[in-house]
């Protein structure tokens, strides 16, 4: 059941992020099922950005760079995209026409994959299993993220079955 709804969401969140994306990514995730696997993931690196926390990034099969950050001031854990040319990281590429082309429809397994492997190995014990009480919030920009959200997190709490769900927010007590 998992993966046929990751593999819809996925889906969505193409078309909905990019309606003119290419036919052949929709066709992807009509013939694969996709799970959230931490060994089938791309190699990721730490970096550093004013601001934030802790973040990691890797580079997906499109040539994308993906950066997965950690907020401290707010708990928040974010991905975005680092895009030659723009100072800031990219939350909301569909809001910045400048950098449309630029980011490549390309979702698939091994993205979703190494942000949770991030989640997991760099995240949860550094920044959120460390004290109690503690929170995580993950702040969706649209539906399908927000889907995504609560598979990666519903995840999580079988692994973690000491931590607890609200709205969007991973919780230590």
């Amino acid at each position: 059941m998992e993966k046929m709804n990751l593999t819809k969401l996925l889906k969505e969140w193409v078309l909905e992020n990019f309606p003119n994306s290419d036919k052949l990514e929709e066709q992807y995730f009509e013939l694969n099922e996709i799970k959230i696997d931490p060994l089938n993931t791309y190699p990721y690196e730490e970096v550093s950005y004013p601001i934030l926390t802790k973040s990691f990034q890797f580079e997906d099969r499109c040539g994308n760079i993906i950066v997965a950050t950690y907020i401290e001031p707010t708990g928040e854990f974010k991905t975005g995209y680092k895009v030659k040319g723009v100072d800031n990281l990219v939350f909301q590429p569909e809001k910045l026409d400048s950098v449309e082309n630029l980011i490549k429809p390309c979702p698939d397994e091994k993205k979703i994959g190494t942000i949770y492997k991030i989640l997991l190995i760099e995240i949860l014990p550094n920044f959120l299993l460390n004290k109690k009480p503690n929170k995580l919030y993950f702040n969706p920009v649209s539906d399908s993220r927000n889907r995504l959200v609560n598979i990666i997190i519903n995840k999580i709490i079988k692994k973690y079955p000491q931590l607890t769900k609200k709205d969007n927010y991973l919780i230590y007590i």
